[in-house]
């Protein structure tokens, strides 16, 4: 008769809970090890400065009160600036007119002289010495006259009221002057008025 034969497989242990049981027996502290950085850095961080209301407030009245001080000035400086230009305006002949008085003092008693004499050569003298007043005053201010007689007519500075053909003058000669012009220094106050040769007719041509 055969023996019964020896059972040879190994036991197991078997063991009663899991993993899982295992971590959830854990502290929370050792659950969450990522937290604790984050936490110190948030206790870490700094607080806020807060500026106080009172500060910027003076600064800026400060600034603004200058601003208006400022602002002030300039529109003083603007209205005594219009006051002055305008009394040079106003002002502005005082010295031309104060230099042509002695003229209309001339022009007067050459005026009475007239009516008190006969002498046509004493009133042509009188008349004369005020026109020689008027010249000087005129040249004492940049003015010179034109009197561009036996000149090349200049259509820029010539007025050419009349053309006369002639073999006496060459063509686009002035000829005569019938008003003199005058220049104020280099601008021209007016032109004179002129007559200006042309070549006569050829005889061929009637």
């Amino acid at each position: 008769m055969t023996p019964p034969e020896e059972d040879k497989s190994i036991p197991v242990n078997v063991v009663s809970g899991s993993h899982d049981e295992e971590d959830a027996e854990l502290p929370s502290a050792q659950q969450t090890p990522a937290e604790e950085p984050a936490q110190e850095e948030a206790d870490a961080a700094p607080e806020p400065v807060v500026v106080e209301e009172t500060g910027w407030k003076a600064r800026y009245d400060e600034e603004h009160e200058k601003y208006l001080r400022a602002l002030a000035d300039l529109q003083n400086y603007r209205r005594r600036t219009e006051q002055e230009r305008a009394q040079q305006l106003q002002y502005a002949h005082e010295a031309l007119l104060t230099d042509l008085l002695p003229l209309s003092d001339n022009c007067n008693q050459a005026l009475a002289s007239i009516r008190d004499t006969a002498d046509v050569e004493a009133l042509a003298r009188g008349v004369e010495m005020i026109l020689g007043q008027l010249q000087a005053f005129m040249q004492r201010y940049g003015v010179r006259e034109l009197n561009p007689h036996g000149e090349l007519f200049d259509p820029e500075l010539h007025e050419a009221v009349e053309a006369v053909r002639t073999d006496e003058a060459a063509p686009n000669t002035v000829v005569e002057v019938l008003q003199p012009g005058y220049m104020l220094n280099d601008r021209l106050l007016r032109a004179p008025k002129v007559r200006v040769a042309v070549a006569p007719r050829d005889s061929s041509d009637s």
